[in-house]
This record gives C-alpha cells, structure tokens and sequence, in this order.
C-alpha cells in the first residue's frame, strides 16, 4: 500500500476554507488512483493511512481532505489574464473605431462647407455690394439709412 501514501510535493496547496472532506472506500489500487489523481490536481491537504474495512473483504478506505475548488495554475492564470485584456481590448474597438468613424465624417463635412463658402465667395461679395448699393439709393426717398449722403444733415456734413 506504498503507493496510496502522500508525500508532499515541491508546492504545498493552498488551504481555504473550501475545503472538503471525504471518505474514499475501495480495493487498494482503486482508493491509490484517487488519492493519486486528486494530489496530481493540486488539490490534495490531508489524508489518513489506508485502513481495511470492518467487513474483512480486502477493502480499504482512507479519509482524504481536498480543496473544493482546484487550485488554479499559473498558466491557466495568464491566459484568463490574456482573455481580460482581449476583452477590454475588443471593447474599447467598438467604441473607438465607430467614433473614429464619425468624426472623420464630421471633418470631410466640415472641409466640404468651407470649400464650397470659398467657391461661393466672389459671388457673396458682389451681392453685398449690390446690397449697399441699392440700400443706399433707397434711402433718397426720405428716410437716411446712416451713410450720410450729401442732402443728409447727419454727421455735421452739410
């Protein structure tokens, strides 16, 4: 029964206070492939030397305390780690790129309405001449729209 016995590993597991204890009862070799697979997850505590059963049919059983929860590797950590950081990573893409997106809209937009005002400015210019011009002729008829013209008393011109 060499075989069932514990000896500790390089690393001791962690003790929290998930833990469990169970009673693993059958022939010598079924309880050693338990208590050997529960120790090679990590999760093996405690354990009592192997005991034959009252009933004297060449059972053993062997009281065996393990971690309810494995206990995670270091590998399968960095790759969780990975796993969150792809995530945020495809989180912040969806954000970024469609309001990339729109203000690459907002600024051709914007670029296309100052180049046609541009287009537009020398014909702009004459309709504000041909304003001031006909403002200007309107205001003879009575009423000085402020450009003092020469029958105009305003401004100490006379």
């Amino acid at each position: 029964m060499t075989a069932v016995q514990y000896r500790p590993s390089g690393r001791r597991p962690q003790v929290t206070p998930y833990t469990t204890e169970r009673r693993i009862v059958g022939t010598p070799a079924e309880v050693a492939s338990t208590v050997d697979r529960v120790r090679r997850s990590g999760r093996l505590v405690a354990m009592t030397y192997p005991r034959p059963m009252a009933e004297g049919d060449g059972r053993v059983f062997v009281k065996v305390r393990f971690l309810a929860t494995p206990v995670r590797s270091t590998r399968q950590v960095t790759t969780d780690r990975r796993r969150a950081v792809l995530r945020a990573a495809g989180r912040a893409a969806a954000v970024v790129v469609p309001a990339t997106g729109l203000a690459v809209a907002v600024v051709y937009a914007v670029s296309r309405l100052v180049a046609a005002l541009l287009h537009l400015l020398p014909l702009l210019g004459v309709a504000l001449v041909v304003t001031v011009i006909a403002w200007s002729l309107l205001g003879r008829a009575g009423v000085c729209p402020g450009l003092h013209c020469p029958g105009c008393s305003h401004g100490g011109h006379r």
